[in-house]
């Protein structure tokens, strides 16, 4: 039996909600785990960690986590998503949003138009992989760690019983490897 899922990281999260809600889709991925998603769905094993985290030059002074920096550093995110409204909700004052996740590092480290990037871990190292960056050029510091997993509607889960325990199952032997 496999489900029907859509990634969430690609639609905008009321929109998924409401499509596993009225049964478009059986569940939906990378997702972490809240109150909002868990009254439509049920949240598998973590497969993966996201780490929200500061990326800062190497030679770096700057502690954006001193409450005292939130007035004063320049911090590039990723326009409207989650990171984004993190930082305006956190008090930070002079956020670029930037349209393009894989334009960060180079925004950052190549035209220096910001102090610190704050990014999903994954997104910010595969950019800067592929932009030839090397790790040795900044520095990460970790500022929210959450474990990411798979949502399957309840509904779904109902008409295939067994089917969240097989997934389950399956992420664990997988994390095994």
């Amino acid at each position: 039996i496999r489900p029907q899922l859509v990634d969430s990281r690609r639609k905008e999260d009321l929109f998924v909600r409401s499509q596993v809600k009225d049964g478009e889709n059986d569940g939906f991925f990378l997702a972490s785990q809240n109150t909002e998603r868990d009254k439509v769905a049920v949240f598998s094993n973590p497969v993966t960690t996201n780490r929200w985290s500061w990326f800062l030059s190497a030679d770096s002074t700057l502690d954006p986590q001193d409450p005292a920096s939130k007035t004063s550093i320049r911090v590039a995110t990723h326009l409207n998503t989650n990171t984004h409204k993190w930082l305006k909700k956190n008090g930070y004052k002079k956020i670029q949003g930037v349209p393009d996740a894989e334009s960060l590092p180079m925004f950052f480290l190549e035209f220096n138009r910001a102090d610190t990037v704050f990014l999903a871990e994954m997104v910010f190292v595969s950019a800067a992989n592929r932009a030839g960056i090397l790790s040795n050029r900044y520095k990460q510091v970790v500022q929210i760690s959450k474990p990411f997993g798979i949502y399957i509607s309840k509904s779904y889960l109902l008409k295939n019983p067994g089917f969240m325990e097989s997934l389950n199952n399956a992420i664990q032997e997988m994390r095994e490897q």
